[in-house]
């Protein structure tokens, strides 16, 4: 999906960057992080891998690869102080609190819930032009609707507009429906000139089929599970193994759910794990990551209403 436009002069941070599906959808745009957040040790890992050697000024100060965002956030100064201007804000936040797989406590976990505060705390402190969080789709009626109007709430106060999406990856070109709730919204004097509207949907780029090189009667797969943990063709639960036309069975590789999750596959900027981290780990990621060719598409639409205000 590329884009011939140079948007260099519009910043971004990468907050809960996970292995950076967000950096590579946004600097796809031409666009520039400017600043990193990830607190897990082998996300960090992960991510300095593959970005320092196309990004090497955002490992050159310390501070701009942060570790918890709570340790930031302590104070607006703090903020100032470690996270430099941007224009948009990015992250796919925690989803733990929300997930199917988890306990769904919302707000009340207190350590996961808690961290949209923090964006938050940050939208109020270095106001940028836009934000773009992402999250699991049961969070559109967790607690009966009471948490997305708890968020709307707080969004709006600070003087942003909050648009919600209900999103499939395979709506955008990827084989695989990953669905997800995207949070998008504009400071008031950006948003009073310009309407935002969602990128229309596109074919799959590559089924299944062509994925895995071999004939299978789907042409997309199961959502990649957030633990990692791998599954069988006869568990209930099953997410990497696929029954082939000719009755073979076929455990999807770290390299094909990397490309089903829109990561590059080919050239000088595909998509690697450093040897440190283990098979299990690299799934996980992925699991955990967001789908790019459908945040790219956002993001295409994010940039284009800043563009028409600027």
């Amino acid at each position: 999906m590329p884009n011939s436009k140079n948007k260099k002069n519009i910043k971004f941070i990468d907050l809960f960057a996970g292995i950076g599906g967000f950096h590579i959808a946004f600097s796809n745009l031409g666009c520039e992080c400017v600043y990193v957040s990830e607190y897990e040790k082998y996300c960090r890992m992960t991510y300095e891998h593959y970005f320092k050697p196309l990004h090497p000024e955002l490992f050159q100060e310390s501070h701009l690869f942060g570790n918890n965002i709570k340790d930031i956030t302590v104070s607006e100064e703090s903020i100032r102080k470690n996270i430099p201007p941007f224009d948009i804000l990015t992250g796919g936040f925690p989803c733990q609190p929300f997930s199917q797989a988890g306990q769904k406590k919302g707000f009340l976990d207190e350590v996961r819930g808690t961290l949209f505060y923090d964006i938050a705390k940050i939208l109020e402190a270095r106001t940028p032009k836009a934000y773009f969080i992402e999250n699991v789709r049961v969070l559109m009626n967790h607690d009966n609707g009471n948490t997305i109007a708890e968020m709307k709430k707080v969004i709006n106060k600070l003087g942003y507009s909050f648009y919600i999406y209900s999103v499939r990856a395979s709506d955008y070109g990827l084989p695989t429906h990953r669905p997800r709730v995207y949070m998008i919204g504009f400071r008031n004097d950006t948003d009073n000139h310009v309407k935002f509207e969602p990128p229309a949907k596109v074919p799959l780029k590559f089924t299944l089929s062509d994925l895995f090189g071999s004939k299978i009667n789907r042409d997309i797969g199961y959502t990649l599970r957030l633990g990692g943990v791998s599954s069988g063709i006869d568990d209930r639960r099953n997410w990497d193994s696929y029954r082939m036309k000719d009755g073979s069975i076929h455990k999807i590789t770290v390299d094909e759910a990397a490309k089903m999750m829109g990561f590059p596959s080919e050239g000088k900027a595909k998509f690697t794990f450093p040897e440190s981290v283990s098979k299990r780990q690299r799934m996980k990621q992925l699991g955990n990551s967001v789908a790019i060719f459908a945040i790219q598409a956002y993001a295409a639409k994010i940039v284009e209403v800043i563009d028409q205000v600027k």
